[in-house]
């Protein structure tokens, strides 16, 4: 690009914006504003459909958001507090949306990707030999959905030192 025809999608009403997203089978562009008031937001590709999907005081406090993904209804954040992939769903419009756990691995999870059989219709488990070669940097989770709807799988990938050490925590 070199200036030209880019177009403003939101403007200066961002003020704490963290963690752009893009679903791609709903054709709209998430992110978290964390401002006054915790909130997950979003828009069409041309910048139209304002959302409003959570607000709450409570949600993503506990910790800095590393890394954040929207698969389905569920938006997936991690947590380097307590070394952790959460989740809610976007539906829950209580003030205090239930937080579900997915993973707990003991290390910190700095990235996390969530791949939609769309974007790999012929994927497999990536988990299955325990080998995760597409994973990159020192700490990273990749969520995979099963081809044939049967859930979700992560692998983990946690390099130390002196060694690499690859979890995968199958089915969620």
């Amino acid at each position: 690009l070199q200036g030209q025809g880019v177009q403003v999608l939101v403007g200066a009403t961002l003020v704490a914006k963290n963690s752009l997203n893009i679903d791609i089978s709903a054709k709209r562009v998430y992110w978290v504003d964390r401002e006054t008031v915790n909130q997950l937001v979003s828009i069409g590709y041309d910048g139209s459909g304002r959302t409003l999907h959570l607000s709450s005081l409570s949600l993503f406090t506990d910790s800095p958001l590393s890394a954040t993904h929207i698969f389905g209804d569920y938006i997936y954040w991690t947590d380097n507090r307590n070394d952790s992939i959460l989740r809610v769903n976007m539906r829950d419009t209580s003030e205090a949306p239930a937080v579900e756990v997915v993973v707990q691995s003991g290390v910190d999870i700095n990235a996390m990707n969530i791949y939609h059989k769309s974007v790999q219709p012929m994927a497999t488990n990536k988990c299955v030999h325990h080998l995760c070669p597409q994973l990159r940097g020192n700490t990273r989770a990749v969520v995979y959905r099963s081809t044939h709807g049967m859930g979700i799988t992560v692998c983990l990938r946690v390099s130390r030192r002196r060694s690499i050490d690859v979890q995968c925590f199958g089915k969620i």
